[in-house]
């Protein structure tokens, strides 16, 4: 398990390099957007995930074989930039969608977002590593009591992260210029 956590607690991108990433590529970036505010959310958060995966399992293949992890470490590094470039693309667009005098509030709240989603993943990945592999050498020191109570305790992390991402993204979108229409999942249209 602390091969896990180390694999994946670094941050993908720290809070500087983010933010100046968003301002220079920022100019480059076309005004009309189409896609909604949640679709891009979302995308930040699938990338997200992405990347931490490809990231534990470039670990695990350099584990199990030393010669591909040379190999290996270039697809890495090229997935890993082409992912951070479409986090930040993505980051872009939400800002696009933020009244301008709330950009920089709504940078702060991407950043977070972007930490609650690599929480998010992380406790993910744990889980599913205790559910599917009892060989792992962590879990297969637990008594069955002790493997409940980690499984509860993750459960209960995984809540509280998404709790936190559900106020981060309601706050972003709170900055957003409210429109009179907007289209439901359905297709109907809501008065707002």
């Amino acid at each position: 398990m602390q091969l896990l956590l180390d694999s994946i607690s670094e941050l993908p991108i720290n809070d500087i390099d983010f933010r100046e990433r968003i301002l220079t590529e920022e100019s480059m970036m076309p005004q009309s957007v189409t896609r909604s505010l949640s679709g891009f959310l979302e995308s930040i958060a699938r990338f997200i995930a992405a990347l931490l995966r490809i990231r534990w399992s470039c670990y695990l293949v350099s584990i199990a074989n030393r010669q591909i992890e040379a190999d290996g470490a270039t697809e890495h590094t090229n997935s890993s930039a082409e992912l951070l470039t479409k986090i930040v693309d993505s980051a872009q667009r939400v800002l696009a969608k933020v009244h301008p005098s709330q950009r920089r509030e709504a940078m702060t709240t991407l950043y977070a977002l972007v930490v609650n989603r690599c929480h998010s993943t992380a406790c993910r990945m744990l889980l599913e590593r205790a559910l599917e592999n009892h060989g792992d050498s962590f879990w297969a020191t637990l008594t069955t009591n002790e493997r409940h109570f980690c499984l509860n305790m993750l459960e209960e992390c995984l809540r509280e992260v998404d709790n936190e991402h559900t106020q981060l993204t309601d706050g972003i979108k709170a900055m957003a210029p409210q429109r009179t229409h907007e289209r439901t999942r359905s297709g109907t249209s809501e008065h707002r």
